[in-house]
């Protein structure tokens, strides 16, 4: 439930309605469920992904909302910077950036695939840099003009970025990054003067098929339910709905018996 502060802003995720959230990785899993939650929220949302028949689908699940989608390699930087400037162009500009997308896969020190570690680094870490700088930069421009709630980033990390697990160095170093770029750019906007806030939300075991496609024949599912996409995409919500004077940093979200 929102309420109303002293100030007259109002709290609660329709602060947000009819403004722009970029979701990349929308095409399926955490991005999905971000995208159907805010879509349905009242946020104008462009979806951004790679498989084009999901897209298609989604947008159809989400025919009476307004959503629009994008095909975008993330692993293109010229790609990135023409889809960004396209939903500015479309859309008026970035309101809030959801960093959804992401991969990964058995990629060892020991003998591994230096192409492998590429790919992680590329996605996982540069594109959602570059994401994040120039949704920022459209940010701060509209933060001069726009006395509504300021612009919002959130990465969808993992809890890799908080422990290694054995064999996933690769993985867990592109996750340790974005803890870094978190706090770095939230430095960077407190000392601009800037009150947009950046968040990281770091699920642990979420049933989205990830941890199949990570892992390969070697998966185990778990003895324990895991999280629901739909669980990562509340907590999307419940962040973005914080008044102005909360800032949620780093979000870890568990399964309640996981371990670790």
């Amino acid at each position: 439930m929102s309420r109303t502060p002293a100030d007259g802003r109002s709290e609660g995720l329709e602060r947000w309605r009819g403004r722009v959230a970029l979701v990349t990785g929308a095409s399926a899993g955490i991005g999905r469920a971000v995208a159907v939650r805010l879509a349905r929220a009242g946020l104008r949302v462009v979806g951004w992904g790679r498989q084009i028949e999901a897209l298609e689908a989604l947008a159809a699940a989400l025919a009476d909302h307004d959503f629009a989608w994008r095909r975008v390699e993330l692993r293109d930087v010229e790609a990135i910077r023409a889809a960004v400037a396209a939903t500015v162009a479309s859309h008026g500009g970035v309101d809030v950036l959801v960093n959804g997308a992401g991969i990964g896969f058995d990629a060892p020190m020991v003998g591994g695939d230096p192409e492998a570690w590429r790919e992680i680094l590329d996605v996982n870490v540069l594109a959602l840099a570059l994401c994040t700088s120039l949704a920022v930069e459209d940010m701060r421009r509209r933060e001069t003009e726009d006395t509504r709630a300021p612009g919002h980033v959130i990465h969808i990390s993992s809890m890799s970025g908080h422990r290694v697990p054995r064999g996933n160095a690769m993985y867990a170093a592109s996750k340790y990054a974005v803890r870094a770029m978190t706090e770095g750019l939230r430095g960077e906007l407190r000392g601009l003067g800037s009150r947009i806030r950046v968040t990281a939300i770091s699920p642990g075991n979420v049933a989205t098929g990830f941890a199949q496609r990570f892992l390969g024949d070697a998966f185990v599912p778990p003895p324990y339910p895991r999280l629901e996409a739909e669980d990562v995409a509340d907590a999307v919500a419940h962040v973005l709905g914080a008044p102005d004077r909360v800032a949620y940093h780093d979000l870890l979200v568990r399964p309640a018996e996981q371990p670790t």
